[in-house]
């Protein structure tokens, strides 16, 4: 099946994700984002409007890269007591 016609059946969808070569999804769409992290939609943009998350925006779509995600995690990490 042609790449054209998934990626265009699931912008119809809703759903944009691009796939690595592992066919797991590393770009996230907010909503995605907030689950993937366990925080409300509204935490999330918080999150990213304080600059704590990195973001990229292609025109009104906003995408949070999953390794960027797990970066700010683990920057986040606080030593045990």
């Amino acid at each position: 099946m042609n790449c054209g016609i998934i990626m265009r059946e699931n912008l119809a969808k809703g759903v944009f994700a691009m796939r690595n070569e592992t066919t797991e999804v590393r770009y996230l769409n907010r909503r995605q984002a907030a689950s993937y992290l366990g925080v409300s939609l509204r935490t999330f943009d918080s999150l990213a409007a304080a600059r704590r998350i990195p973001i990229a925006k292609l025109n009104r779509r906003v995408l949070v890269d999953r390794t960027d995600l797990d970066k700010a995690v683990a920057a986040a990490k606080q030593p045990a007591a």
